[in-house]
């Protein structure tokens, strides 16, 4: 699937979640029931099972590689929720995240064939925090932003 035209968020958003399911190991995939997910475009209205993961789209911005042209770059800023149960994978979850978006740029990974062969250029890293609830049973989350450029 290459990345372009009118729905350039909605591709991105599924290339981004698909190569993260692919790239990251979920910590309970021998025990995760069938009817939930580890990696999601947006937070369920079904069933959660923790650890989970939601990839959003959050900002798109446009501009024009030149002044005689319809060819537009744009840039794609994407938010990826790790939410958990621990603290240790809330930490450890999310750097299994950034290696996976940060190495699958070129298709360095076996049988990936790299964001930049679907459209997705210079990947971006801008940045995490803890977003925690209080008490034992509060849920953990790790907010991630990051971003990509697509011309078309």
């Amino acid at each position: 699937m290459t990345v372009s035209g009118s729905t350039i968020l909605h591709e991105s958003i599924l290339k981004i979640r698909d190569l993260i399911a692919l790239g990251v190991t979920d910590p309970i995939s021998g025990t995760r029931s069938s009817d939930t997910k580890f990696v999601m475009t947006a937070f369920p209205d079904r069933k959660v099972e923790y650890p989970m993961i939601t990839v959003e789209g959050n900002k798109v911005s446009d501009e024009r590689m030149g002044t005689n042209t319809q060819v537009m770059r744009s840039d794609i800023r994407c938010v990826v929720n790790v939410w958990t149960k621990s603290t240790k994978q809330r930490d450890t979850i999310p750097d299994a995240i950034y290696q996976t978006l940060k190495t699958s740029q070129m298709g360095t990974q076996a049988g990936w064939t790299g964001t930049e062969l679907n459209g997705l250029y210079d990947f971006k890293f801008f940045g995490e925090n803890n977003i925690d609830e209080e008490g034992q049973k509060g849920i953990h989350r790790k907010r991630i932003e990051f971003g990509y450029f697509v011309i078309g």
